[in-house]
């Protein structure tokens, strides 16, 4: 599918979250303190979306994908979907929103573009096996390419 197609059809999709934000039956939300008011975020062919963890809003966001399917023609794969939510929501509230939504519970233990899906507090501990790679390729990288005296060989 042409990539502009794509854009085209996640447009819609976009446009049918804010139109439920408008008409106030999704309520955005803030993925942590200080962050502003999302309702959901494109990036490439990914999709997350926010919505509060009650029955009414996960139907409704059920009928957006519905409808989105119906008119763009992309069918969104929701058994490999997964849905996360904080830990203020009870257990039996998370079964039921992935009953409705035929997706299943996050775990935590994925990783998204290379990078884990969830940071905590201690980011220094997630992201320093990073910091280590590219130590590792530069070192590599130097040893390989030059010269003792600093010129290429």
């Amino acid at each position: 599918m042409s990539p502009y197609l794509f854009i085209i059809c996640a447009e819609g999709l976009s446009f049918l979250s804010r139109d439920a934000e408008d008409h106030g039956v999704i309520n955005d939300t803030r993925v942590c303190r200080g962050a502003p008011l999302v309702s959901h975020l494109l990036f490439a062919d990914d999709c997350f979306l926010f919505f509060k963890a009650e029955v009414n809003q996960v139907q409704i966001m059920k009928d957006i994908l519905t409808t989105y399917k119906a008119a763009s023609g992309q069918a969104i794969s929701l058994p490999k979907s997964e849905i996360y939510c904080s830990r203020n929501v009870s257990n039996s509230m998370k079964l039921t929103i992935t009953k409705i939504l035929g997706v299943q519970s996050f775990i935590g233990t994925r990783k998204y573009l290379g990078l884990p899906f969830m940071i905590g507090q201690d980011k220094n501990a997630i992201f320093s096996y990073i910091k280590d790679r590219v130590w590792h390729k530069i070192n590599f990288w130097s040893s390989k390419y030059l010269s003792k005296r600093g010129g290429m060989s």
